[in-house]
């Protein structure tokens, strides 16, 4: 399953280059800086849309490659590392994300959300953190319990938490096309934790998980370089790495199902002798 993990990840960071370049530009292109609305139907705006329709598409057709692959509904089983890389991945991205809620907390988000909204926002971006460092480790140890359902508890709060805060701040802005690929980021990425801590709860849904995985690593990615401040760029660009560690580990552990009536069949003896009367 290494090969199929590797062309996971690779395709999906390819096209979340891609989508961060053409947003990128998209922003820089269709704004108008007096009015602050954007040219309906540009060029640039057309294509981007079309490729996160088509990468959407490719990305279901990819979860095929894995159909009939499966693996047991414990965390530490799900997402374990062969190497110590995805922990120290995880731990970069846990100390970015704490970093990115001391820069949230010390300078805000914006004029609309109140302080103590981006108080909370703060802590539970660092707690979420703490858990993704912690998840990572229990994975690695080979360990899982109720750390691992309490941090996937947490960090899928804070999603719905900023996904509430960016709304706010984006509500009266005019110009869709300036934070329509955040909310699709955050939305993304908080079914991708939903799937994967149902791996914490005992409930394995591997195809699923990688689209939400793949898909939230796209959307993260991409508007990672015009998110709304610092804060949120960092948040963007830990949650896109974490879910392509997450859909390479994941993709890695998968094994063809086993079929009990098989089992059950290759432990009977061929033939069953007649009963005597």
């Amino acid at each position: 399953m290494k090969k199929t993990a590797l062309i996971f990840t690779a395709v999906t960071t390819g096209l979340s280059i891609l989508g961060a370049v053409l947003h990128s530009s998209e922003i820089d292109m269709i704004l108008d800086p007096a009015s602050g609305l954007a040219d309906r139907f540009a060029p640039i705006s057309v294509c981007m849309t079309a490729v996160a329709i088509l990468t959407l598409v490719l990305f279901s057709i990819l979860a095929l490659l894995v159909k009939g692959r499966d693996v047991q509904p414990v965390y530490h089983i799900a997402f374990a590392s062969r190497t110590p890389i995805p922990l120290a991945l995880s731990c970069l991205i846990g100390l970015a994300m704490i970093y990115g809620a001391y820069l949230c907390f010390r300078f805000g988000v914006g004029i609309r959300s109140s302080t103590r909204l981006v108080t909370i926002l703060s802590a539970f971006s660092a707690l979420s953190g703490v858990s993704c460092i912690v998840m990572s480790l229990m994975a690695y140890l080979k360990k899982s319990g109720i750390e691992t359902m309490l941090c996937s508890f947490i960090m899928v709060l804070f999603y719905c938490l900023w996904l509430i805060v960016y709304y706010l701040e984006k509500s009266a802005d005019p110009a869709m096309m300036s934070f329509v690929y955040d909310y699709l980021a955050i939305c993304a990425a908080a079914v991708a934790g939903y799937y994967s801590a149902g791996y914490a709860y005992g409930r394995s849904r591997p195809r699923a998980t990688l689209i939400a995985s793949m898909a939230a690593a796209f959307f993260c990615v991409t508007a990672a370089p015009k998110a709304l401040t610092l804060s949120f760029t960092i948040f963007f660009a830990a949650i896109g790495i974490l879910n392509l560690v997450n859909v390479f580990v994941l993709t890695n552990n998968l094994q063809y199902k086993t079929d009990n009536a098989e089992e059950i069949s290759d432990e009977m003896p061929e033939t069953i002798p007649e009963e005597q009367e």
